[in-house]
């Protein structure tokens, strides 16, 4: 067993937190090196894209908005507290009584990933605790566990495969070889011309019994969530999960599947082999998605879908059918 830093830059960690948990826009907006300008100052916790809806009272979110169409959108998400946005749509918001702590410029969306890129590597804003590897854990020698990672009692960590921070894998867990979790997720936005990654500041949660087969990649929550797979899921080899994404208890995912961003599958759902999963999606408990299918609309509980693009399974097969 190897551990790796935590921390792969070289760089002074700044704590930016006030005593409530929160960041001020006027301790952060200078790091996006670009045309920022701050109108009203404010204080965020968390970052989000403005159509998520977030959970829990009290929650402070900045956000950012680029297009005058999702005005109605940023003005009814009552979690917002702070956005960045051009200076049009700040004049239009003003308008509509709510007020903000609001950055303006050119390109919104440019400004708010390179803070949250800031955020991610120079501060604490991301900063977690509690890495604690079990006695009774097996943990091949060739395994790579970064510096914040917890493993529970009885799991196993097979060959080479390497336990990104903010990893947390519960008790009698199975992780095969070959295996990457808490990998960065792959979200890209364009800076001067280049794309570039966004910097992911969350986790990943692997609960009690889950058993996960060789070459499987879990990415980590992006602003600062988990992604999730729930207790007793069985994952097959060759699985890619991304950020953000929740599998619930008892579900079943075949070799090969695909599963984008901000996906959440019920309990004791069957994903079959092969299958791609479009981002944002849900799948409804005990629901049953067919071998090869590709998935881009949601799935009801107990509905079984299958097809490219995923239907009702008695409608594909009628199809079928009637084509052959």
């Amino acid at each position: 067993m190897q551990f790796a830093k935590g921390v792969i830059y070289d760089i002074m960690i700044t704590h930016l937190t006030q005593g409530d948990g929160a960041v001020k826009l006027s301790k952060v907006y200078t790091a996006a090196e670009s045309d920022l300008k701050l109108v009203q100052d404010g204080a965020f916790d968390i970052l989000t894209l403005a159509n998520e809806s977030i959970l829990g009272s009290g929650v402070r979110a900045l956000s950012f908005l680029n297009d005058e169409k999702y005005l109605d959108v940023v003005a009814e998400n009552k979690a917002i507290s702070c956005i960045i946005t051009t200076q049009r749509c700040f004049e239009k918001l003003a308008k509509n009584g709510r007020s903000f702590g609001a950055l303006v410029t050119e390109d919104p969306k440019r400004a708010f990933y390179l803070i949250q890129n800031y955020l991610v590597v120079k501060t604490d804003f991301y900063a977690r605790s509690g890495a604690e590897i079990a006695s009774s854990a097996v943990v091949d020698k060739t395994a790579v566990l970064a510096g914040n990672v917890s493993v529970g009692e009885g799991s196993v960590i097979g060959a080479n495969t390497v336990l990104y921070d903010n990893v947390s894998i519960g008790n009698n867990v199975y992780i095969g070889a070959n295996c990457s979790i808490g990998v960065n997720g792959w979200r890209v936005f364009e800076n001067d011309g280049k794309n570039t990654s966004v910097l992911s500041g969350g986790g990943v949660v692997i609960e009690d019994d889950v058993n996960i087969q060789h070459n499987t990649v879990i990415e980590k929550g992006v602003f600062g969530g988990d992604t999730v797979i729930g207790q007793n899921c069985f994952v097959n080899s060759s699985v890619l999960i991304e950020h953000d994404s929740i599998i619930g208890r008892c579900s079943k995912v075949a070799g090969g599947v695909q599963i984008a961003g901000r996906v959440t599958i019920g309990s004791d759902a069957w994903i079959g082999l092969g299958v791609r999963i479009s981002n944002g999606i849900t799948i409804g408990d005990h629901a049953y998605v067919c071998i090869g299918s590709v998935v881009t609309k949601d799935v009801g509980a107990g509905k079984k879908v299958s097809g490219n693009f995923a239907v009702d399974h008695e409608k594909n097969l009628a199809f079928i059918k009637k084509i052959r």
